[in-house]
Protein backbone atom coordinates (compact mmCIF):
# COMPACT_ATOMS: atom_id res chain seq x y z
CA UNK A 1 0.00 0.00 0.00
CA UNK A 2 2.29 2.65 1.00
CA UNK A 3 5.07 1.96 -1.31
CA UNK A 4 2.62 3.47 -3.95
CA UNK A 5 3.18 6.75 -2.29
CA UNK A 6 6.53 6.94 -1.42
CA UNK A 7 9.90 4.56 -1.80
CA UNK A 8 9.77 1.60 0.66
CA UNK A 9 13.25 0.07 2.30
CA UNK A 10 13.74 -2.84 4.34
CA UNK A 11 16.64 -4.33 5.36
CA UNK A 12 18.06 -6.72 7.76
CA UNK A 13 19.80 -5.59 11.11
CA UNK A 14 23.23 -6.93 11.28
CA UNK A 15 23.58 -9.84 12.35
CA UNK A 16 20.29 -10.89 11.31
CA UNK A 17 18.06 -12.48 8.61
CA UNK A 18 20.64 -12.75 5.68
CA UNK A 19 23.41 -10.11 7.09
CA UNK A 20 26.55 -11.34 8.33
CA UNK A 21 27.64 -10.47 11.79
CA UNK A 22 30.45 -8.08 11.64
CA UNK A 23 31.91 -6.08 13.83
CA UNK A 24 30.98 -4.79 17.30
CA UNK A 25 27.02 -5.17 18.22
CA UNK A 26 25.52 -2.25 20.08
CA UNK A 27 22.47 -0.22 19.73
CA UNK A 28 25.38 2.42 18.37
CA UNK A 29 26.11 -0.04 15.72
CA UNK A 30 23.07 -0.05 14.37
CA UNK A 31 22.33 3.13 14.53
CA UNK A 32 25.24 4.30 12.55
CA UNK A 33 24.42 1.33 9.84
CA UNK A 34 21.29 3.23 9.94
CA UNK A 35 22.34 6.18 8.76
CA UNK A 36 24.79 4.69 6.70
CA UNK A 37 22.07 2.81 4.42
CA UNK A 38 20.20 6.36 4.47
CA UNK A 39 22.93 8.15 2.67
CA UNK A 40 23.10 5.02 0.58
CA UNK A 41 19.55 5.17 -0.92
CA UNK A 42 20.00 9.37 -0.89
CA UNK A 43 17.51 10.20 1.82
CA UNK A 44 17.66 12.72 4.27
CA UNK A 45 14.58 11.97 6.00
CA UNK A 46 12.79 8.68 6.63
CA UNK A 47 9.45 7.58 8.50
CA UNK A 48 10.96 4.90 10.51
CA UNK A 49 8.36 1.43 11.21
CA UNK A 50 9.70 -0.19 14.34
CA UNK A 51 8.67 -3.79 15.21
CA UNK A 52 10.31 -5.36 18.41
CA UNK A 53 13.77 -4.69 19.27
CA UNK A 54 13.26 -2.35 15.76
CA UNK A 55 11.34 0.13 18.37
CA UNK A 56 14.43 0.19 20.71
CA UNK A 57 16.50 1.07 17.41
CA UNK A 58 14.01 3.70 15.69
CA UNK A 59 13.97 5.67 19.34
CA UNK A 60 17.43 5.38 19.55
CA UNK A 61 17.74 6.45 16.31
CA UNK A 62 15.18 9.06 16.84
CA UNK A 63 17.15 10.86 19.79
CA UNK A 64 20.31 11.16 18.32
CA UNK A 65 19.36 12.11 14.66
CA UNK A 66 16.28 13.95 15.21
CA UNK A 67 16.82 15.86 12.03
CA UNK A 68 16.41 12.87 10.14
CA UNK A 69 13.24 12.03 11.03
CA UNK A 70 9.69 12.45 9.46
CA UNK A 71 7.93 10.21 11.61
CA UNK A 72 7.76 6.99 13.57
CA UNK A 73 5.48 4.20 14.13
CA UNK A 74 6.46 1.90 16.91
CA UNK A 75 4.27 -1.64 17.30
CA UNK A 76 5.33 -4.31 19.69
CA UNK A 77 3.18 -7.36 20.03
CA UNK A 78 1.58 -8.74 23.16
CA UNK A 79 1.23 -12.54 23.88
CA UNK A 80 -1.29 -13.69 25.81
Amino acid sequence: MVADLAPVYRYDQRGTGRSPWRGRHSFARHVDDLVELLEAWGEPRAVLIGHSYGTDLASRFCLTHPDRIAAMLLMWAVRR
